[in-house]
């Protein structure tokens, strides 16, 4: 038996659009990294560092992606391990996001219409809140198949969810942000750009204590989006996590309500789109 979803007019609150600069006051975390490096630079010694661990369990392995122009071609995004990267189907890996202001991967995407543009979402993507977790420092982009690599802005959103691509134009990007796990803050929600990360645009948010955590495109239409929020602070469910629809590329957002669940013990959401 099918589902139909009844799609209510998008709410006056959701009808603002907030802009949000790629270019905007560095955080914490952005200034620390830049102490770093002009310390590197100033540093008299010139060591080779070798990984000796841990040996007993590997890191978190978060996103997993296929290049499918090059199938031989894969990244693995770790939730505290950075982006590795293999061209002979995993017989030998490189990693390819070492010198960068983190290296906490949330998501990973490969551009549909161009394999070597990539965007990496920093901040683990937590499936619930703990008391310890690796915030990231934003979006990053990729021209060259992760050769090097570009800040691309959302520098304050700590957890970026996931990414969604457009298929025919990779400068249009998408993304679900969590934000702060343990405190109220803006930077949550769905986020938009349609040049490659120079600007942003804030397309859907709730409140300070709901993120967005999961988005997918439609194979059959790329217009139509699913993005799902959950209201992740103080705690693991709240009244305000929900599915949402896009009919224009993630421009607006309407609520989908009919025949889901509600109340305050709704949490965090999967959402996926069937190929037929």
């Amino acid at each position: 038996m099918k589902t139909k979803f009844i799609i209510t007019t998008i709410g006056v609150f959701f009808g603002f659009v907030f802009y949000v600069q790629a270019q905007q006051t560095p955080s914490p975390l952005i200034n620390s990294f830049r102490t770093y490096k002009e310390m590197k630079a100033e540093s008299k010694f010139n060591l080779n560092w070798i990984s000796l661990g841990p040996t007993l369990n590997s890191a978190r392995a978060d996103v997993v992606q296929v290049d499918t122009a090059h199938p031989g071609t894969m990244y693995v995004g770790f939730g505290s391990g950075g982006l590795w990267k293999t061209v002979n189907n995993g017989l030998s890996w490189k990693s390819i996001f070492e010198e960068q202001a983190g290296f906490s991967i949330g998501d990973f995407a490969i551009a549909p219409s161009n394999p070597n543009i990539l965007y990496i979402g920093t901040g683990e993507n937590l499936k619930k809140p703990r008391n310890y977790t690796l915030p990231g420092t934003g979006m990053y982009r990729s021209n060259d198949a992760g050769k090097t690599w570009e800040h691309i802005g959302l520098e304050d959103s700590w957890s970026i969810a996931e990414i969604a691509v457009d298929p025919t134009n990779p400068n249009i990007v998408v993304v679900s942000v969590l934000g702060h796990l343990w405190t109220k803050n803006k930077n949550r929600g769905i986020y938009r750009t349609t040049d490659a990360g120079k600007t942003w645009e804030h397309v859907l948010y709730k409140d300070e204590l709901t993120g967005a955590n999961d988005i997918v495109i439609s194979p059959m239409n790329p217009k139509i989006m699913y993005a799902s929020l959950w209201e992740v602070y103080p705690g693991i469910s709240g009244v305000n996590s929900g599915v949402y629809k896009s009919n224009d590329g993630g421009k607006t957002w309407t609520p989908c309500k009919n025949g889901l669940p509600t109340g305050p013990n709704v949490g965090r959401i999967g959402v996926s789109v069937s190929f037929t």
